[in-house]
C-alpha cells in the first residue's frame, strides 16, 4: 500500500484535455511537494491520457478512468475513492494554483490544524488562442489577509435563512466556505460523511451538497484570506453559467442527471419553480439536512419566503421563456411572497442592493482613496506600494496594455500577493 500525503488533489474531468495541461504544469511546479494528484478521466469526446502521459513520469500523478461515462456525482465519488492525503480536494480544470499555494496551506495546517481549509481566488477572464496558450486582461481584486476560523455553524445558519443569494459578489469570500471544490477537507471528516450519508457527493450539485454535510460535520474551519489561485473561465467553457439565463439549459441539466423535469420541479423546496440557482441550492441543502442522522444541521429549515425572493430574481435572468412562461412562474412565487413580513422584506431589498457591490474583501472597497490613472506596465510589487503604502486605488483595469497570457497573470498575482503581505505586515 503506498505511503499517505499531506495533500489529495483529485482532478475529475471531461473532454477539457487543454484546460487540463495548464492545471497540472501548475501543481508541477509546487514548491511543497508533499502530495499526489489523481487525474480521473471521464470522456464523452476526448479523453485526456495523451495529456496526462508526461506527468506520470513523476510519481506523484496518476490516471483513472471509469468503465463508462458516468454523471458527475457518481464521477467524483469514484474519483476520491483512492485518495491517501490526510487533507483532499476535488480541482477543476480551471484551477491555476501559484507556486508556494501548497506551502502555505501547508504551513497553516501545521499550525491550525483545521477540518477544512478553504482559500481566496481570482478570476481570469480569457480566450484560448492555440496552441495551449490563453489570454486576457488582469488586476489584483482581493486584499490579502491573515487566516482566520470560521463558524461551520453559522455558515449553515446562513445558507438555509437565504439572507443573500447563493451566489453574490458581496458575499465573494464566504461563498466557498466548506466546500471541498475550493478548499482542503481532512480525510477523516470525508470518511464521517461517507459513513452518516451513504455517499460523499450527490446530485444536482456535488459541491453544495458535500459543502453542507462537511460543514455539518467540521469543528475547526479556517480561510487562508489570500488569493492562492487563478479561475481560468474561458469564453464558451462555463456548463453551469448558462442556466442563469437560459431555461433550456436548465431543461437540459435536469435531464442529463437522468430526471424527470417536471416531476422534479415538483420536489423543489419552492414547488413547481425549476427556474435559476437559488431553488435548485436549496433543495441540495434540504436533501443534506433530511438525510444527516444528527448534527447542527437537523435543527435547520429553510426559509422559503426569503428564497422566494431570490428565486424572483432568478427569474428576471432568463431570456429564453416562451410567451406567458415567465409569468406562470411569477404567479408560483407571489403567495411566498405576499406572507413575508414588511421588516424581512426592507432587510432582503439592503441585501439586493449589497449584492452588486464589491465584496469587503476587495481592494477597492478596502478605503483606499480613487485616483484616476494606472501607469501601463505597472509592475505587481510597485502596485502593491501604490496600495498599501500610498493608500491610493487607481483605475481597476488591465496592468499591461497587451492582454496578459495565463502564466503572466498567475505570475502578477503571486508576485502582488507576497509584495502585499510584506506592506500589510502578514503573518
Amino acid at each position: 500500500m503506498s505511503a499517505p500525503v499531506l495533500f489529495s488533489i483529485v482532478i475529475p474531468t471531461r473532454d477539457r484535455p487543454l484546460l487540463l495541461d495548464r492545471v497540472l504544469t501548475a501543481l508541477e511546479a509546487q514548491t511543497f511537494v508533499d502530495f499526489e494528484v489523481i487525474v480521473s478521466d471521464n470522456p464523452l469526446h476526448v479523453s485526456c491520457a495523451n495529456v496526462v502521459q508526461p506527468y506520470l513520469r513523476d510519481g506523484r500523478f496518476s490516471y483513472i478512468r471509469p468503465p463508462e461515462p458516468m454523471d458527475m456525482w457518481n464521477h467524483w465519488n469514484f474519483a476520491i475513492e483512492g485518495a491517501r492525503g490526510e487533507y483532499v480536494t476535488i480541482f477543476n480544470e480551471k484551477f491555476i494554483l501559484r507556486p508556494d499555494a501548497l506551502e502555505i496551506m501547508a504551513a497553516e495546517i501545521l499550525s491550525k490544524s483545521p477540518d477544512v481549509l478553504t482559500w481566496q481566488f481570482e478570476i481570469f477572464d480569457s480566450k484560448h488562442a492555440g496552441n495551449g496558450l490563453f489570454f486576457g486582461q488582469y488586476h489584483p481584486k482581493v486584499k490579502p489577509g491573515n487566516p482566520f476560523f470560521y463558524d461551520p455553524k453559522e455558515e449553515l445558519k446562513k445558507r438555509f435563512a437565504f439572507d443573500f443569494p447563493v451566489f453574490s459578489r458581496y458575499e465573494f469570500q464566504r461563498n466557498n466556505y466548506g466546500k471541498i471544490y475550493t478548499g482542503f477537507v481532512r480525510s477523516g471528516v470525508l470518511d464521517e460523511v461517507g459513513r452518516k450519508y451513504c455517499s460523499i457527493f450527490m446530485p444536482t450539485s456535488p459541491d453544495f451538497t458535500s459543502m453542507a454535510a462537511i460543514l455539518n460535520e467540521s469543528g475547526r474551519c479556517v480561510d487562508i484570506n489570500k488569493s492562492l489561485m487563478l479561475l481560468n473561465d474561458v469564453t464558451g467553457m462555463s456548463h453551469g453559467e448558462s442556466t442563469r439565463t437560459s431555461f433550456a439549459a436548465t431543461r437540459r441539466a435536469v435531464h442529463d442527471l437522468g430526471l424527470d423535469f417536471d416531476e422534479y420541479a415538483r420536489s423543489l423546496p419552492v414547488a413547481n419553480f425549476p427556474i435559476g440557482h437559488n431553488n435548485y441550492t436549496a433543495a441540495d441543502l434540504e436533501l443534506i439536512r433530511s438525510v444527516a442522522p444528527d448534527g447542527f444541521i437537523k435543527s435547520l429549515n429553510i426559509d422559503l419566503e426569503s428564497l422566494a425572493y431570490w428565486a424572483m430574481k432568478d427569474l428576471e435572468q432568463i431570456t429564453d421563456f416562451q410567451p406567458g412562461e415567465m409569468e406562470n412562474y411569477r404567479k408560483v412565487l407571489e403567495p411566498l411572497l405576499d406572507g413575508m413580513s414588511r421588516q424581512r422584506r426592507v432587510l432582503l431589498d439592503e441585501h439586493a442592493a449589497l449584492c452588486g457591490k464589491g465584496s469587503r474583501s476587495e481592494i477597492y472597497h478596502s478605503g483606499l482613496t480613487p485616483i484616476e490613472e494606472l501607469k501601463p506596465g505597472t509592475s505587481p510589487e510597485a502596485l502593491a506600494e501604490i496600495h498599501w503604502l500610498d493608500g491610493l486605488a487607481p483605475p481597476r483595469k488591465s496592468v499591461m496594455e497587451t492582454p496578459l497570457e495565463l502564466a503572466e497573470a498567475v505570475d502578477y498575482l503571486h508576485r502582488y500577493n507576497v509584495h502585499a503581505g510584506r506592506l500589510l505586515d502578514l503573518a
